[in-house]
């Protein structure tokens, strides 16, 4: 998915780390790919900023090696608009009722 901050708040260098960091868990959970609809409780979460966004839109890229019975886990990789990595992240949640 393609994510960017408001026009206003790409002048500040906070505001864009922030955001960028919050991009690490900004899309719905990659259970929805397999029918498993719901929510998805985060167990533990870790997110890295790699380096300060460009300004411009980012690339949020989600995906998922293993979706057990009760558990998933979750990598998110940032990209900003000069194709560098901002974030990475990795989820632990339980998997949809």
């Amino acid at each position: 998915m393609w994510v960017r901050p408001h026009e206003g708040d790409e002048a500040d260098p906070d505001t864009c780390a922030l955001f960028a960091l919050m991009t690490g868990d900004i899309c719905a959970p990659v259970t929805m790919n397999r029918g498993m609809f719901g929510w998805a409780p985060t167990v533990q979460l870790t997110t890295y900023l790699r380096r300060q966004p460009a300004p411009g839109w980012l690339r949020v890229a989600a995906s998922s090696t293993v979706i057990g019975g009760t558990w998933f886990e979750e990598d998110h990789l940032v990209l900003d608009s000069t194709g560098a990595v901002v974030v990475q992240s990795r989820q632990l949640a339980m998997v949809p009722r």
